[in-house]
């Protein structure tokens, strides 16, 4: 995207986690967009806790997932400021954002910026619908300039 500068530079790697990975070293390849991270078992859902080493404004966020369109993840919710949420939480709780990734996948979609403001923790939830198998192949988030 023109006239952005990609977050991931900001990432604390040692402090992000994943809930439901086959591999949680993987997270940090994921995040580097050098690698792909699937969920674990026969749940369909990624939980990502992403923590950043300052406070951040974000304005968009991109998730690419290859292209094969049965392994497109449906739907992604994200959660600003909270490093504690688990799948229970999120299931009930409203998001900060949420975007249907059928239509956006591998596209910046723009966030609602006042609320990405001075962020140091976002929580992903990406979720594909009926397949038990998801392939995540990095997110990128950005600051337009």
């Amino acid at each position: 995207m023109k006239d952005s500068v990609c977050l991931n530079n900001h990432l604390s790697f040692d402090q992000c986690t994943a809930l439901n990975v086959d591999d949680q070293n993987v997270l940090k390849a994921v995040l580097s967009s050098e690698s792909s991270i699937k969920s674990g078992g026969d749940d369909p859902q990624i939980l990502m806790i992403i923590k950043f080493n300052q406070n951040v404004n974000i304005t968009h966020i991109q998730i690419n997932s290859g292209n094969n369109k049965e392994m497109i993840p449906s739907n992604v919710k994200l959660f600003t400021g909270r490093s504690d949420l688990d799948f229970d939480d999120v299931q009930d709780m409203k998001p900060t954002e949420n975007f249907d990734l059928l239509k956006n996948i591998g596209k910046p979609m723009k966030v609602n910026i006042p609320r990405f403001k001075n962020v140091n923790t976002i929580t992903v939830r990406i979720y594909l619908f009926n397949i038990f198998f998801l392939r995540c192949f990095f997110i990128i988030m950005m600051l337009q300039k």
